[in-house]
């Protein structure tokens, strides 16, 4: 199939040809366009050296090693960490977010700063809402730990997060009085998205989650609080604790859909929005298999992303924006 290039609105490749393998040719060669393009979506752009070494590498080469760096990122991450640990001051994050900038510039796995960005975007928590920076720095910590992992971990961990539960309003939920408003903002702007649930799924999630408390800034599961009766989320019916209720959040179909969604308009434009069927590969692949990397992968070496519909089709957001002008 020839390479889609076409931008106006309600027109869209077919789906198997875009999420195919790139594989260079006389219409869409592996050039310093195209290069400069992965660099700046999979990172946050490169030097003049850096993109001749990519060009002489390829474009899977370099999708797997940003997907793969050789470099030993664990005791990169636990040597910032440490010079995290010493940046808190009470409730500012301006030396935090200073760090996470150098981190950023000097990491050996660019993508999975990436990723921690696209993550912090998608689950937004202010500092504005919680007022202590700890629980910041260990909410970005969550986000990076799992930014290219399992999605239900993900999942998982932020349902159980300090920051997230306070600056949802769910740092106190007796069985009692089951918090509806929590529930909904986890769906709506968390889970699912807005318009794929209803009332009964908030209230049967609401009551999921009873019994979760943030005391001294911690994660608490009072089980005496828990309502323990029977309840439904998203058309499935069970006795559902917190844990149960957060698989079913991260393995409901539209869910998936929801993310793949944020990760095309991420990765590859902000507009046209895409077609159902055009994303339909992507979120069925994250259904079925649950790994975060493997879509992403998929975007990046695919003939899509390589197009002209992707080409500076998307404005960078401010932390990228000022990465990139360092770089």
């Amino acid at each position: 199939m020839a390479e889609f290039i076409s931008k106006r609105k309600g027109e869209f490749p077919d789906p198997a040809w875009a999420w195919a393998p790139y594989e260079p040719n006389a219409s869409a060669p592996w050039d310093l366009r195209r290069a400069a393009h992965l660099l700046r979506r999979a990172g946050f752009g490169a030097s003049w050296g850096e993109l001749q070494a990519v060009l002489k590498e390829g474009p899977e080469r370099t999708v797997d090693r940003f997907l793969r760096p050789k470099g030993d990122v664990e005791e990169f991450n636990r040597r910032f960490d440490l010079y995290e640990e010493g940046a808190i001051d009470s409730e500012s994050t301006e030396a935090l977010r200073a760090w996470w900038l150098r981190r950023i510039l000097t990491t050996p796995h660019p993508l999975l700063e990436k990723m921690t960005l696209f993550w912090h975007h998608r689950f937004a928590i202010s500092n504005a809402w919680i007022g202590d920076a700890s629980l910041m720095r260990d909410y970005v910590r969550l986000l990076r730990r799992n930014a290219l992992g399992r999605y239900g971990a993900l999942v998982r961990g932020v349902c159980r997060n300090p920051a997230v539960l306070t600056g949802l309003g769910g740092k106190t939920n007796r069985k009692s009085a089951p918090d509806t408003a929590f529930a909904r903002r986890l769906l709506e702007d968390f889970a699912v998205g807005p318009g794929r649930f209803c009332e009964n799924d908030v209230k049967g999630t609401a009551r999921a989650f009873t019994g979760v408390f943030v005391i001294r800034n911690r994660y608490r599961f009072i089980p005496r609080e828990h309502d323990d009766g029977l309840k439904r989320i998203l058309g499935v019916k069970g006795k559902f604790d917190p844990d149960d209720a957060a698989r079913i959040l991260a393995s409901y179909p539209s869910a998936s859909r929801f993310v793949v969604r944020g990760l095309y308009s991420w990765f590859v434009a902000e507009e046209p929005e895409p077609s159902e069927a055009l994303l339909e590969p992507l979120s069925g692949l994250l259904l079925r298999s649950g790994d975060i990397g493997k879509v992403v992968e998929t975007i990046l070496k695919s003939n899509l992303f390589f197009s002209d519909v992707a080409y500076r089709a998307r404005i960078k957001d401010p932390v990228t924006f000022a990465a990139c002008i360092v770089k």
